[in-house]
């Protein structure tokens, strides 16, 4: 454990249609993106301690292909709350609850929980502005934290990262 924490959230790859919201799967073209999206989170965050997922197929989905673009994942787990309370309040709660030995922390949740929390973790001047039209489908943002997970109320935003495809 040290003393600097790293958040990363990030919206679902592209989904299709199924019988249900819940049951939605990638398509071809959101898995190949989830893919290059993991290659890029590699780079840019390192090994992730911890990923918090919504239980939905899509965020399922696209945490393992993220895997498949060689993204090092220590631990999942598995939150049906990100999909069934998507909102930033809840899924902030969810993040104060993660335990200190998780370093770096990666959240694959949905819109519009996604946007609504990067956009209130930031202070002004760290670029809130290019959070207000939203996070576009595979598209992380992250940011670094100098206090423990249950004391976060602001990061300091490193990057906006959308798909390159």
């Amino acid at each position: 454990m040290n003393n600097t924490h790293t958040l990363v959230l990030l919206r679902h790859s592209k989904a299709g249609h199924a019988a249900t919201d819940f049951e939605r799967p990638l398509t071809e073209h959101g898995r190949e993106t989830a893919r290059l999206q993991g290659s890029v989170m590699a780079r840019t965050v390192g090994k992730i301690d911890l990923a918090l997922v919504s239980a939905a197929t899509r965020t399922r989905q696209t945490t393992e292909y993220l895997h498949y673009g060689g993204l090092e994942i220590e631990a999942f787990q598995y939150e049906r709350s990100l999909y069934a309370n998507n909102n930033a309040s809840a899924t902030l709660d969810l993040i104060r609850e993660v335990d200190e030995e998780a370093d770096t922390l990666l959240v694959v949740m949905h819109e519009p929980a996604v946007s609504e929390l990067a956009l209130r973790l930031c202070e002004p001047e760290d670029g809130a502005q290019i959070l207000t039209r939203g996070l576009s489908t595979a598209t992380f943002a992250w940011g670094t934290l100098d206090v423990p997970w249950k004391e976060l109320h602001t990061w300091k935003l490193g990057g906006l990262v959308p798909p390159s495809m």
